[in-house]
């Protein structure tokens, strides 16, 4: 009853509490995104229980964590394809895929184009944007 008494200082600690810690969830799932880190130990550090940090996650993030840890890896590496010249194989170990063929795999059923073609579209498309008189140069 005292909560729900207009200008009541309590809920307001109580909603600003609950605010910061949906910021510190976000930031430590943030912070970790591209760290070998499993869910369980994950709920661990946020100090909740398994289903309860899986919930929470769809609640922030509205996903899974499995499918929004995938999600964010494969746009990284996305960037990385075009802003490099690193071998595929080093764009997934960075980006956290257990080996390249998973990398690829994951990425031509997010995109439906493999990385290696990705990159060389993208390049292509930029090479075409590029003024003639810039390409002689």
């Amino acid at each position: 009853m005292i909560i729900t008494k207009p200008g009541c200082i309590l809920k307001q600690n109580i909603l600003i509490n609950s605010n910061d810690d949906k910021r510190g969830f976000e930031k430590l799932i943030r912070d970790n995104i591209f760290k070998n880190i499993p869910i369980e130990k994950l709920a661990e550090m946020s100090g909740m229980s398994l289903t309860s940090f899986k919930k929470e996650f769809r609640n922030v993030f509205n996903e899974s964590p499995h499918k929004w840890f995938v999600k964010q890896r494969l746009m990284r590496a996305r960037l990385s394809l075009i802003s490099s010249d690193r071998p595929i194989s080093e764009i997934g170990r960075e980006c956290n895929f257990p080996n390249t063929s998973h990398f690829i795999k994951l990425f031509r059923r997010e995109y439906n184009i493999t990385p290696a073609t990705y990159r060389k579209k993208y390049r292509s498309s930029q090479e075409a944007k590029v003024p003639r008189k810039h390409q002689e140069a």
